[in-house]
């Protein structure tokens, strides 16, 4: 019996050893090719896999764990041409130091909007990549703002007033002193600087990065964003044709349809290349609280020209939307009485069996965004750019 056990023990644990050494480390270091900066943030995958990680601040990587085959290793980063890098693990491996290129103007033409720089720009700053806001915004419905939720210094909530009515702090201003900047463009309110997140409840769906940055930043324009800048980038033109549908629903009846295609870079006559890109999405969700329905149509048309070193881009988003809110403030021994899902804001209309819901609080709002942006590349560290929106 005695020996029998630690037979029993040893057999238990061969496999475990076995894949325990199966298992092996892929390193390396991401940097720039035209200044051998590093690339702090990159994504690294092992494509089919789910295998990855991020470039740390010093622009270095590891993948750990990885079981023994042959892979390929794709390291992207914003504005950079992607690298795919084929590998046969069988043993721990440094890739070294991998050079990205900035993206060329003939490979795609790129929605471009001042943006601060690691190491270069002094401020405090944070990014997120279209993957994040995807995973964050659009997959749930909630508008753009919640996707920087995470962020250090920054404060974002939902609220109480139904889809879209979100609130945004970044280091205790709160968005009448935050500005946001769709590609360059300032879009908070004349009036107060307020920021209406439910007038770009389909940004989720186009944002292509959000940089945010903490503090007077070194926005070029005269904005009272004395908090911090939410500057936000669209999807680019796609350098190749083709398109997709996508589905998607979640609680509270989240239901979202959207088609998105892109004609790719055609050759033009005069020697240049141009493209379109447009997308179509459908949102309707309902909120926590009775008669608070969101309804929204999103579009997004972006066309590209470019030829030599002149790059031409004209983008128009919008998103119409109507959706009931919640707006009087109550006590707490209200919502003990009428529970969380109480809405002051809601009466009834008729009687009888034509008695209906009527929430006296309903937004109607619609306010697009169109701009043009032409820019002249110098040289590959300087460029000039015109926008007019």
């Amino acid at each position: 019996m005695k020996r029998i056990i630690p037979i029993l023990l040893l057999t238990l644990a061969l496999p475990f050893c076995v894949f325990a050494q199966n298992t092996y480390n892929i390193s390396g270091k991401v940097v720039s090719k035209s200044d051998n900066s590093t690339l702090p943030g990159a994504n690294v995958i092992l494509e089919g896999t789910t295998y990855g990680n991020a470039t740390n601040v010093n622009g270095e990587f590891t993948v750990s764990d990885v079981p023994a085959g042959k892979y390929k290793l794709k390291i992207s980063y914003v504005g950079y041409t992607s690298k795919v890098i084929s590998i046969n693990l069988d043993h721990n491996i440094n890739v070294g130091t991998v050079a990205l290129s900035n993206y060329e103007f003939s490979k795609e033409v790129i929605v471009s909007a001042k943006r601060a720089e690691f190491r270069k720009t002094p401020v405090a700053f944070a990014s997120i990549d279209k993957q994040q806001i995807q995973e964050v915004a659009a997959a749930s419905g909630e508008d753009v703002s919640m996707a920087t939720a995470d962020i250090p210094n920054v404060y974002a909530t939902g609220g109480s007033g139904g889809i879209g009515d979100s609130r945004l702090t970044i280091r205790g201003f709160n968005d009448n002193y935050v500005g946001l900047l769709i590609n360059g463009v300032p879009v908070n309110d004349m009036e107060n600087g307020h920021v209406y997140w439910s007038d770009f409840s389909g940004l989720a769906q186009v944002a292509n990065n959000i940089q945010v940055t903490m503090g007077m930043g070194d926005n070029p324009l005269s904005t009272e964003a004395v908090g911090g800048t939410v500057n936000l980038t669209t999807s680019s033109l796609k350098a190749k044709k083709g398109g997709n549908i996508t589905y998607r629903t979640g609680d509270w009846n989240m239901q979202q349809v959207g088609v998105q295609y892109s004609t790719g870079l055609m050759d033009a006559k005069n020697g240049g290349k141009y493209g379109v890109t447009a997308l179509i999405n459908r949102h309707t969700q309902k909120s926590d609280f009775k008669s608070s329905k969101f309804q929204g149509f999103t579009f997004f048309l972006t066309f590209g020209y470019t030829k030599g070193n002149n790059t031409l881009n004209f983008t128009a988003f919008g998103s119409p939307q109507k959706h009931g809110q919640r707006t009087s403030a109550q006590t707490v021994s209200t919502w003990d009485t009428y529970g969380m899902n109480y809405n002051p804001n809601l009466g009834y209309l008729g009687s009888g069996n034509s008695e209906q819901y009527i929430n006296s609080r309903v937004n109607y709002y619609f306010k697009p965004v169109f701009s043009l942006d032409d820019t002249y590349k110098i040289s590959d560290k300087s460029m000039v750019t015109a926008t007019l929106y």
